[in-house]
C-alpha cells in the first residue's frame, strides 16, 4: 500500500493511536512510547502501518531509558548523540557512504504499548528540573 494510500486510511479508519503515529512520521515530530515492561522509547515513526493490521511500528529513537517504580521517566540513552558523531565522521574522512545506512530502527510490538504522546524535549526538561527541586525539598 502507497504512503498516501495509508495516510488516507487512517484519517478515515485510524484509531487514536494510529493518528498519532501519521502525524510523527509526516511532521518528523517525536513521540514517547512507554511500553509493559517500562521501558520507554522517544523518537519519531519512520514507516506508517497499515491501519487495523499491522502489528508493528518502526521507531528512529532519539532517546531511550525506562520507568522506575514511581512511573518516572530515566533517559539512558541519547541516540541524538550518537547520530551527530557518526555523521560527523562521515563528513571529516570526506567519505561517500550514506547517512542513511546508521540503521537505529526499532520494530516495537503494539499490544506492547501501554501509552503514546508527542515529546518536547523543553518540557521534559522542565518537568525534571520541577521534580528535582520538589525531591530536595522533601528530603
Amino acid at each position: 500500500m502507497a504512503k498516501k494510500a495509508i495516510a488516507k486510511a487512517i484519517d478515515r479508519i485510524g484509531n487514536e493511536m494510529e493518528l498519532l503515529f501519521k502525524y510523527s512520521c509526516e511532521k518528523k515530530e517525536t513521540i514517547q512510547i512507554t511500553l509493559k515492561n517500562d521501558k520507554v522509547y522517544v523518537g519519531w515513526v519512520e514507516l506508517l502501518p497499515k491501519p487495523s493490521h499491522s502489528t508493528f511500528i518502526r521507531l528512529v529513537p532519539v532517546l531511550s531509558g525506562y520507568r522506575d517504580h514511581t512511573k518516572r521517566f530515566h533517559v539512558t540513552t541519547n541516540y541524538s548523540y550518537v547520530y551527530s558523531e557518526y555523521i560527523k565522521s562521515i563528513k571529516e574522512a570526506k567519505s561517500e557512504e550514506e547517512i542513511d545506512e546508521l540503521e537505529t530502527t526499532i520494530v516495537i510490538k503494539l499490544d506492547e504499548i501501554i501509552s503514546a504522546h508527542l515529546f518536547d524535549y523543553d518540557i521534559f526538561e522542565k518537568f525534571q528540573h520541577f521534580d528535582n527541586k520538589v525531591n530536595a525539598k522533601a528530603e
